[in-house]
């Protein structure tokens, strides 16, 4: 009997060995109203009222509780400290018996991220080579200027002001000439269409020759992001692959490029005449594989605008990631148009 109950007590204890193991893992996400969140969860046996202790490089920061549960994160209540950050080191273990900072390697950095936060085109083997603030930079600048398109628009108007008299006006204007009323020439009607539709064209065309605008549109492309988040991270000294990973994911949300192909765009009035350009989503579209049209979901409405010479703005144009057959557009080479800016059209291929 003693040896029976001898055997349920050790099943119990190898049983529960893994759930009383120290649990250590990283903050993934610090939101603005404070709220935390960490990469443990209910698939590493974490229940609600779990207590965590957070250390940045070795030095406690902050005790916290589990409160609410899902599958691979939980988030976390503060009890005491402050200061917390993403990719602070979390673990059960008290500060009184702080844990040794583990070498990072290629092969325990992806056992450390939750499932769902993986992403297929961020692999640990991407990169073996050591990386420096000056290296990312440099990777940084060269997808910026691959990501990044230029135009010009100017003389459009001009272009289509070829002739002083317009054709219908000019057949209104003889008209008058020859058309009798009450017995005498209408030569009112010609003493006032002559000079007005000159005085017009003659504006129009002085104008439209001062008339210039500068474009430059960026695409926030995957290769782009990666690059960008990768120099930020590395700058703010976050150089683990977590960290690193983490900064991305956020910078996707942040700009919005987990929903949409987002292009930034910077306009410039390098003329010496007024430019319009509202409303400005009239004026750009996609080309699927296909060449139909896609037009934009929304955009800043900073972009509308009437730039005066010198003038400039900037802003985003957001457009669906898949197009009506449901294939990511990302897929293939993004062409984004321009139209009617000046009565000119640019075309650019990303």
């Amino acid at each position: 009997m003693n040896r029976f109950i001898g055997f349920i007590i050790l099943l119990f204890f190898a049983l529960a060995l893994p759930v009383l193991a120290d649990l250590e893992g990283m903050v993934v996400n610090v939101a603005q109203n404070g709220e935390i969140t960490v990469n443990r969860g209910i698939a590493d046996n974490v229940t609600p009222g779990t207590r965590w202790y957070i250390y940045r490089n070795g030095s406690p920061k902050a005790e916290v509780e589990a409160v609410l549960v899902d599958n691979y994160t939980t988030t976390v209540r503060v009890v005491s400290g402050s200061g917390v950050a993403v990719g602070d080191k979390i673990t059960t273990r008290p500060f009184a018996a702080a844990p040794k900072e583990k070498k990072e390697t290629a092969k325990n950095i992806e056992s450390n991220i939750p499932k769902n936060q993986l992403d297929p085109r961020f692999k640990t083997t991407r990169r073996v080579k050591e990386e420096t603030a000056e290296s990312t930079e440099g990777r940084y600048k060269k997808a910026l200027s691959s990501s990044t398109k230029k135009a010009n628009f100017s003389g459009g108007m001009n272009k289509q002001r070829r002739t002083s008299i317009n054709p219908m006006m000019a057949y209104n204007m003889f008209s008058g000439f020859t058309t009798s009323h009450g017995g005498g020439i209408v030569w009112q009607n010609a003493a006032t269409t002559i000079p007005g539709e000159i005085a017009y064209n003659v504006t129009m065309k002085n104008q439209s020759k001062y008339c210039s605008l500068d474009v430059e549109v960026t695409w926030w492309s995957d290769n782009l992001l990666d690059a960008y988040s990768d120099m930020i991270a590395f700058k703010e000294g976050r150089t683990s692959m977590e960290q690193r990973l983490s900064m991305r994911n956020g910078l996707y949300s942040q700009r919005g490029a987990d929903k949409f192909l987002v292009f930034h765009i910077k306009m410039k009035n390098t003329g010496k005449a007024n430019v319009q350009v509202e409303p400005f989503h009239w004026h750009a579209y996609l080309l699927d594989g296909q060449g139909n049209r896609l037009k934009a979901e929304r955009y800043d409405q900073i972009l509308d605008r009437t730039l005066t010479p010198g003038q400039e703005t900037e802003g985003n144009i957001y457009f669906s990631k898949y197009d009506a057959s449901g294939r990511c557009l990302a897929d293939n080479k993004v062409t984004l148009v321009l139209e009617d800016i000046l009565t000119e059209r640019a075309t650019l291929k990303f």
